[in-house]
C-alpha cells in the first residue's frame, strides 16, 4: 500500500470528495422540492439547481474514480505485499462504522414517519420527481432489503427504506473484493499481473450480454481510477495525459449539459477524470485546505445519511400542507424548504463524523488485533492500514 506521505500531498482528493457529495445532496434536495416545470424563465439560480439535479449521477461517477484510485490503486501498488486480513480490516472498519448507524437512522426516521402518517405520498407511493425511486420506500423493508443493505450488496435488491443513495455503495463493496481476488488468482496460478489487468479490461464485456451495462460501466470507471493511481507521476507524459483528460472532462460535461445523463457520457467522464488525476501537479490543487479537509472528512457520512434526512424533512413540509407532491415553483417557499433539507443533512453528517467516522482507525486497529490474535502486526502489513488513517473519507461518497 502507498505510504501516508504521498497521500497527504494530494489535496485535490479532499476537494473532489466534498464537492461531489455536495452535488448529490443539492440535486436530491432540489428534486424533492422543486416543481419540474422550473426552467430558465425562473432565473439563473433555478437553472443552476436544476443542473445540479441532473449532475448527481456524474458526482457519483467521480466517487467511483476516487474510490478506485485510493482503494483499488492501493491494492495494485501493494503487489506481493498485499495481505487479506489487514485489507479486510480496513474495508470493514471504513464502511460499517458509519453504515450500520446510518441504517438505524433510516429505520428510525422512516418508522417515525409511518407512525405519524402511514399513507404519506413521500413514503407510501413513488414521489413524482422519481428521486425516491420507482417504488414506495415503505415497500423496501422486506428481508431482502434488510440483508442487502447490511451486507452492502445493493445491486441484488433495493436499499433499505428511503436510503436510495446506498445503491452505489453496493457496487463499490463488490469492487473492493473483486479486484484483489483477480490479482491474487493470477499470482496463485503464476500467470503474473497481466491476468488481473486483462480481467479488469475484458471483464465488463462479459456483463453486457446479461443486460448489465451499468455494472460494466461502473466497474470500468472504478478500475480506471485504480490504474491512474499506479501510474501517477509528473513527467511530460503524465502532463500530456492529464491535459487530454482535462479537455475530455470539460467536453463531456458540456455534452451532458446539452444531452443529459447517458451511460456513454458517465463512462467518458470517469475515464477522463482518471486521466486528469494521474498528474501529481493536478493532485496538488485545492480550494481551501482547511475547508476541504473538514468537509471531506464527513463526505461519506453525508452520502449515506442525507436521503433519509431529506425524505423526513420533505414529509414534515408535506404534513403541514406547505409542499404538494408535484413540488413548488422556485421562490422564497422553495428556498426555505430546500435550505432546511441542506442544513439538516449537513448537521447529521457532521454529527456522524464526530461520533463514528473519526473513530475508523480505532475500529480498524481493534479488528486487526482480533484478526492477528493480539500479536504485533507485521511491519510489511502496516502500509495497508495507512489508507484509513491518512484519508478517512476515501471511498464513497
Amino acid at each position: 500500500m502507498p505510504d501516508s506521505g504521498t497521500r497527504a500531498e494530494w489535496p485535490l482528493l479532499n476537494a473532489a470528495r466534498w464537492v461531489s457529495a455536495s452535488i448529490v445532496l443539492l440535486g436530491h434536495a432540489t428534486l424533492l422540492i422543486l416543481h419540474p416545470a422550473a426552467s430558465l424563465h425562473d432565473g439563473i439560480a433555478a437553472s443552476v439547481l436544476t443542473f445540479f439535479a441532473r449532475s448527481r449521477f456524474s458526482a457519483v461517477t467521480i466517487f467511483f474514480v476516487l474510490s478506485g484510485f485510493l482503494v483499488g490503486g492501493g491494492v495494485l501498488r501493494a503487489g506481493d505485499r498485499f495481505r487479506w486480513p489487514i485489507y479486510c480490516a480496513n474495508r470493514f472498519a471504513r464502511i460499517y462504522i458509519v453504515l450500520i448507524p446510518a441504517l438505524l437512522l433510516t429505520a428510525a426516521l422512516d418508522g417515525l414517519a409511518y407512525l405519524m402518517n402511514p399513507s404519506s405520498p413521500i413514503y407510501s407511493s413513488p414521489w413524482p420527481s422519481g428521486v425516491m425511486g420507482s417504488e414506495p420506500p415503505f415497500s423496501h423493508y422486506g428481508v431482502a432489503n434488510v440483508l442487502v443493505s447490511i451486507f452492502s450488496v445493493e445491486p441484488l435488491s433495493q436499499p433499505l427504506g428511503s436510503n436510495t443513495a446506498l445503491w452505489s455503495l453496493g457496487y463499490e463493496w463488490v469492487f473492493y473484493f473483486l479486484l484483489p481476488l483477480l490479482f491474487q488468482a493470477g499470482r496463485s496460478l503464476r500467470l503474473g499481473t497481466w491476468f488481473g489487468y486483462s480481467a479488469m479490461l475484458l471483464g465488463p464485456l462479459l456483463l453486457l450480454p446479461f443486460g448489465k451495462a451499468e455494472a460494466a460501466a461502473y466497474w470500468f470507471i472504478w478500475c480506471a481510477g485504480a490504474v491512474a493511481r499506479v501510474f501517477v507521476g509528473n513527467t511530460p507524459w503524465h502532463r500530456a495525459a492529464s491535459r487530454t483528460g482535462g479537455v475530455a472532462f470539460l467536453l463531456t460535461l458540456l455534452a451532458m449539459a446539452a444531452a443529459g445523463h447517458k451511460p456513454w457520457s458517465e463512462l467518458a467522464l470517469g475515464v477522463s477524470f482518471a486521466l486528469l488525476i494521474a498528474n501529481e501537479q493536478v493532485l496538488g490543487l485545492r480550494l481551501n485546505a482547511r475547508l476541504d479537509k473538514v468537509l471531506a472528512d464527513c463526505s461519506y457520512s453525508l452520502y449515506v445519511t442525507h436521503m433519509p434526512c431529506a425524505a423526513f424533512i420533505t414529509f414534515l413540509f408535506w404534513s403541514t400542507n406547505l409542499l404538494p407532491p408535484s413540488g413548488v415553483p422556485f421562490g422564497a417557499g422553495f428556498l426555505t424548504m430546500w435550505a432546511a433539507i441542506i442544513v439538516t443533512a449537513l448537521a447529521v453528517a457532521f454529527a456522524f463524523e464526530r461520533l463514528f467516522e473519526r473513530n475508523t482507525a480505532a475500529l480498524r486497529d481493534a479488528i486487526a488485533n482480533v484478526t492477528f490474535r493480539r500479536r504485533k502486526i507485521p511491519p510489511e502489513l502496516l502500509g495497508a492500514a495507512i489508507e484509513t488513517k491518512a484519508t478517512r473519507s476515501s471511498t464513497t461518497p
